[in-house]
C-alpha cells in the first residue's frame, strides 16, 4: 500500500518534502544557475516515474514499488523547492527596479502591497508599475520598501502611489543574532530599498483596500486610544499604533498571536456566513460553496499573511470535503494550507509568522487530544465548568508546545504564564472579536446600536489589556533560553508527542530514541565545540562602543554600550538569544555618550552586579542618571583604576592597565581617562582602550605593564589624535577593530592610521565595514565578521615556558560572489547577490 493512500496525509508529506527544500536553498543561499538547472533537471527525472506508479495505484493496480515511487516523489519535490526558492528569491527578473544602480534619483509609480505602522512612520511594501529617472521613464518591475512621510496622510492596500527618491541596498544582519533585514526583504522578493524624501497618493484604491480603509476609519470614529488600536489588530491584524508596553506585554504573557489574524477571525467569517446563509433557507452544500467567496474576499481584505492563508485554507479543505462527503484529515488540511504558501512563496518558510502559525496548530492536532484526557479527566468531575476549563488548559498547552522551538530559536525567550493567560485572554479577544464584527454591522445598517456595540467591545478589550499587563509583569512570566538549545526542545516536544499518542513497546523505543537524541542535543549546545572557548564580542553600535568579554565558568563584562538604544536594539537582545540572563560588570569607559547612552538601558533588562567608573566618575553630571538606574537596581557602582581587576581565573584575566589615580587626572581630557583594560585568555590577549589619545598612550607606554596582545581594539574610532606608532609597536597587535558609524560626521577611521595599520601587516576590521566581529580564543585566535565574512585567524606558537611566542595571521576574505554567480539567462533573470555585489563597488567607502 502506498504511503499516501496509508498514512491518508499526503499533503503534509509533499508540504514538508517542499519546505524542506525551500529551507535548505535558504541555508546555503543557492544562486549559480548550474545548480539549479541540475536541481530542476533532476527533480524532473524523479518525478516522471514515480508520478506514473503512484497513478497505476491508484487505480486499484499497485505496483511491487510504490513505497520507492513514493519516495522519488518525495525527493522531486524537495529538489523542486530548493530551485524554486532560489528563482524566487536569489534571481530578479531583466526589468527589475533593482538593475537601476543604488543612489539613483528616482521617481516610482507603484502599487501598495503592504503598509505597517511603526512608531511615528508607516513602512511600506509596492509593486513598481514604472520608474522615472531624469526625464526618461519607463515601465519597470519588481518590489520595492520605504517609509512613509510622516507629514503626509497613509495610503492602504491596494492604492497606488508616486514615490520620489534614492535608491539604497537593505542592509545585511550586521550583529550576531540580529535581525537581518536584507533576507527579510530578499524573501518577499525585494532587493531595493528607496529613502523617500516626497510621496503622494495618486489613486486610492477602490475595492478591498477601501473596505479595510472603511473598517479602520470605523473603528477609529467608534473607539480611541489604545482600545481602538487593539480592536483594529483583532480585526485587521494591524497593531503597528499599539504602544510598545502593550505589544511587550501581549509577548511576555505568551499572547501575542490574539493580534494576528487567523483561526479565531476565519472561523467567525465562516460561522456568520452559514448563518446568514441558512437564514435565506440556502441547502447546507450549497450554503457551503458560497462560504468560499466571503472566505476570499476575507483574505484579500486583511491581507494574504501566512496565519491567515493558512486558516482561509484549511477552512477550504474541510468545507470542500463536506461537501463532496468525503472525511478529510484535519492534519492533511494543515498540509494543503502549508503547500500552497510555500509554492506561491517558498520564502516564507524562514517567516516568523508562518513558523508560528504552523507550529500552533500542529501543536494543536498532535498534542491536544492526548492532553485532553490526562488534564481534562479530573476535572470533568466538576461539570461542563471543569471539561471547559480542562480543554481549554489542553488547547492552551498544545499550542504553545507546538511554537516553543519557534521561540527559543527567534527569540531565546519562552513564555511560562502562556498557558493561563492564554485561558483568559482568548475568551476576551473572541468576545472583542464578535463585539467588533456586530459593531461593523451597526454602522452599516443599524447605526443607533453602534454606541452599545462599542461600548462592549470597549469592556472587552480593557480587560484583555489589563489581564494581559497584570500576568506579562510577574518577573517569572518568561524563561530566558539560549537560541542554540531549539533543537534540543523540538526533540523534546517530538518525544512527548510520540509518548502521548502512541502505545506500546514501539512508541516507548521512538519516544526513548527522540529523548536521548534531545539530551544529546542539549548536551552539545552547552558543551559542544566553541563553547568552551573564552571570547570577546565587539558589537556595531554605530558610532560608539560596546565590547562583551565572555568566559565560560568564569563570567561575563561588557565594556560600554554604545549610545542610546543600542542597549534595547543590540546589546539585549543578543543576551537572550544566547540565554545570558546577567553579566559580572558593566564598565563605562568615560563619561562620553556614545559609550554610556545604552548603559541605562542594559541594568534595566539585565542582572548587573557591578557598574565600574573611572576615578572621580561618580559624581560626573553627565552619568547621574546612568548611576541613578544603577542604584535604583541594587548595582554596586565602584570606580576603577590601574591595578583592579574586573575577572580573574585560571590562565584567564581581565585587569585594568590605565588610568593612573597618581597622575593629575584633572589635567586630562574626558578621552584620555578611559578605562583600558588588558583580557588574557591562556597564550592569548586583548586590549580595549576606550578613547584614549596620545597623552594616554604615552602614559602606558612609560608604565611597567606589558601591552602585548593579539586583539586591538583601535582607540578612539580610529581618529587622528590615537593610535600612534611608538604605541601601535608596543602593543603589536595581529588583528586591529575599528568601532565606528557608517557615514561618520568625523571622518573616522582616519587615514594615516588606516596606512599605519596596513603598514604593519595588521588585520583590520571595521563595524561600518563589516558589521559586529566575533574574536574566539582557543589555541588560536579567530575573528570573524558577521555581515562581511571576513576571517582572520592568529596562529599562537607556545614557548618552552608554556608563553605565548610570536604569532602568524592568516586573512580569510569573504567569498567573492562575482566569481560564484551567473546570470540566469533562460528565463531573463539575473543573479541577485550578484547584483548587490556589483552595486557595493560603485558606492564610495565609508
Amino acid at each position: 500500500m502506498p504511503l499516501s493512500t496509508r498514512h491518508r496525509t499526503p499533503a503534509v508529506l509533499a508540504a514538508c518534502a517542499l519546505g524542506a527544500g525551500a529551507g535548505f536553498a535558504a541555508l546555503l543561499r543557492i544562486h549559480s544557475a548550474t545548480h539549479i538547472c541540475a536541481a530542476i533537471v533532476a527533480a524532473f527525472l524523479l518525478a516522471v516515474p514515480s508520478t506514473v506508479n503512484l497513478v497505476d495505484a491508484f487505480r486499484g493496480r499497485p505496483p511491487r514499488r510504490s513505497r520507492l515511487a513514493c519516495l522519488l516523489l518525495l525527493i522531486s519535490l524537495l529538489l523542486t523547492g530548493t530551485a524554486w526558492h532560489a528563482v524566487r528569491h536569489e534571481l530578479v527578473e531583466a526589468g527589475d527596479i533593482a538593475l537601476v544602480p543604488r543612489g539613483s534619483a528616482v521617481a516610482l509609480e507603484a502599487n501598495v502591497l503592504e503598509t505597517r505602522a511603526g512608531g511615528d512612520r508607516v513602512r511600506l511594501l509596492a509593486s513598481i508599475r514604472s520608474v522615472q529617472e531624469g526625464k526618461d521613464t519607463r515601465r519597470a518591475g519588481g518590489r520595492v520598501w520605504t517609509w512613509w512621510p510622516p507629514d503626509e496622510p497613509p495610503p492602504t492596500r491596494g492604492d497606488i502611489v508616486l514615490l520620489r527618491g534614492s535608491l539604497e541596498a537593505p542592509k545585511e544582519r550586521r550583529n550576531p543574532g540580529g535581525f537581518d533585514f536584507s533576507s527579510y526583504l530578499r524573501r518577499r522578493g525585494v532587493f531595493v530599498v528607496l529613502r523617500t524624501r516626497d510621496a503622494e497618493i495618486v489613486r486610492r484604491s477602490r475595492g478591498c483596500g477601501r473596505a479595510g480603509r472603511w473598517i479602520e476609519q470605523a473603528i477609529e470614529e467608534s473607539l480611541a486610544g489604545q482600545s481602538g488600536s487593539l480592536l483594529t489588530g483583532l480585526l485587521l491584524g494591524r497593531s503597528g499604533d499599539l504602544h510598545d508596553e502593550t505589544r511587550e506585554a501581549f509577548r511576555r504573557a505568551g499572547t501575542v498571536h490574539v493580534l494576528a489574524v487567523s483561526g479565531l477571525h476565519v472561523g467567525f467569517v465562516v460561522l456568520i456566513a452559514l448563518a446568514l446563509l441558512r437564514s435565506m433557507r440556502v441547502p447546507p452544500r450549497i450554503a457551503r460553496l458560497l462560504v468560499l467567496p466571503a472566505l476570499l474576499a476575507f483574505v484579500l481584505v486583511v491581507g494574504p499573511r501566512p496565519s491567515v492563508v493558512r486558516a482561509a485554507t484549511m477552512a477550504t479543505v474541510l468545507l470542500v470535503s463536506t461537501v463532496l462527503e468525503r472525511r478529510s484529515p484535519s492534519a492533511n488540511a494543515l498540509g494543503t494550507a502549508a503547500f500552497v504558501l510555500i509554492a506561491a512563496r517558498p520564502g516564507s518558510i524562514c517567516d516568523l509568522g508562518f513558523l508560528l502559525s504552523f507550529g500552533a496548530t500542529a501543536g494543536i492536532l498532535v498534542l491536544f487530544e492526548p492532553l485532553r484526557r490526562i488534564v481534562g479527566g479530573p476535572l470533568r468531575r466538576f461539570g461542563r465548568i471543569g471539561g471547559w476549563l480542562g480543554d481549554s488548559v489542553a488547547l492552551s498547552t498544545s499550542a504553545q508546545c507546538g511554537v516553543a522551538p519557534v521561540l527559543i530559536a527567534q527569540m531565546g525567550e519562552l513564555s511560562l504564564v502562556a498557558p493561563l493567560a492564554n485561558l483568559l485572554v482568548v475568551p476576551l479577544a473572541a468576545w472583542s472579536v464578535a463585539s467588533g464584527y456586530a459593531l461593523l454591522a451597526a454602522r452599516a445598517i443599524a447605526r443607533p446600536l453602534s454606541g452599545t456595540l462599542a461600548g462592549s467591545a470597549w469592556a472587552a478589550l480593557e480587560a484583555m489589556r489589563g489581564v494581559t499587563a497584570a500576568i506579562s509583569a510577574t518577573p517569572w512570566a518568561t524563561a530566558t533560553i539560549a537560541s542554540r538549545f531549539w533543537p534540543a526542545s523540538l526533540l523534546t516536544v517530538a518525544a512527548a508527542a510520540v509518548r502521548l499518542r502512541g502505545r506500546g513497546r514501539r512508541a516507548a523505543g521512538w519516544a526513548g530514541a527522540l529523548g536521548l537524541a534531545a539530551l544529546l542535543a542539549t548536551a552539545l549546545a552547552a558543551w559542544g565545540p566553541g563553547r568552551r572557548d573564552p571570547r570577546i564580542v565587539f558589537f556595531d553600535v554605530g558610532q560608539g562602543d560596546a565590547a562583551l568579554i565572555e568566559i565560560p565558568g568564569r563570567g561575563r563584562v561588557l565594556i560600554d554600550a554604545g549610545p542610546e538604544g543600542s542597549g534595547e536594539r543590540v546589546i539585549l537582545p543578543f543576551f537572550r538569544r544566547e540565554g545570558i540572563r546577567g553579566i559580572e560588570v558593566l564598565v563605562v569607559t568615560h563619561a562620553h555618550a556614545d559609550h554610556y547612552g545604552g548603559a541605562a538601558e542594559v541594568l534595566r533588562g539585565a542582572s548587573v552586579r557591578a557598574l565600574a567608573l573611572p576615578p572621580g566618575r561618580t559624581l560626573h553630571g553627565s552619568l547621574a542618571a546612568t548611576i541613578a538606574t544603577a542604584r535604583e537596581a541594587g548595582v554596586r557602582v565602584r570606580e576603577v583604576a590601574d591595578g583592579d581587576t574586573l575577572l580573574a581565573g585560571a590562565g584567564v584575566s581581565l585587569v585594568v592597565v590605565g588610568p593612573r589615580d597618581d597622575r593629575g587626572l584633572a589635567t586630562l581630557s574626558e578621552n584620555d581617562v578611559s578605562v583600558v583594560a588588558v583580557a588574557r585568555f591562556g597564550a592569548g590577549r586583548a586590549l580595549l582602550t576606550g578613547d584614549i589619545e596620545g597623552p594616554a598612550e604615552d602614559m602606558l607606554l612609560s608604565g611597567s605593564r606589558a601591552l602585548a596582545a593579539e586583539v586591538l581594539k583601535v582607540p578612539h574610532h580610529g581618529s587622528a589624535t590615537s593610535t600612534t606608532g611608538r604605541f601601535l609597536e608596543a602593543v603589536s597587535p595581529a588583528i586591529a577593530v575599528v568601532s565606528v558609524g557608517e557615514g561618520n560626521r568625523f571622518g573616522h577611521p582616519d587615514r594615516s592610521v588606516l596606512a599605519r595599520l596596513r603598514e604593519a601587516r595588521i588585520s583590520v576590521f571595521r563595524t561600518d565595514a563589516d558589521g559586529a566581529i566575533v574574536a574566539a580564543f582557543g589555541r588560536r585566535v579567530v575573528a570573524r565578521s558577521i555581515a562581511s565574512g571576513r576571517v582572520a585567524v592568529v596562529e599562537l606558537q607556545m614557548d618552552n615556558d608554556g608563553s605565548a611566542g610570536p604569532t602568524a595571521t592568516t586573512l580569510i576574505p569573504s567569498r567573492s560572489i562575482r566569481d560564484s554567480a551567473a546570470a540566469w539567462t533562460s528565463c531573463g533573470r539575473i543573479d541577485a547577490s550578484r547584483l548587490a555585489y556589483e552595486s557595493s563597488l560603485s558606492r564610495p567607502s565609508p
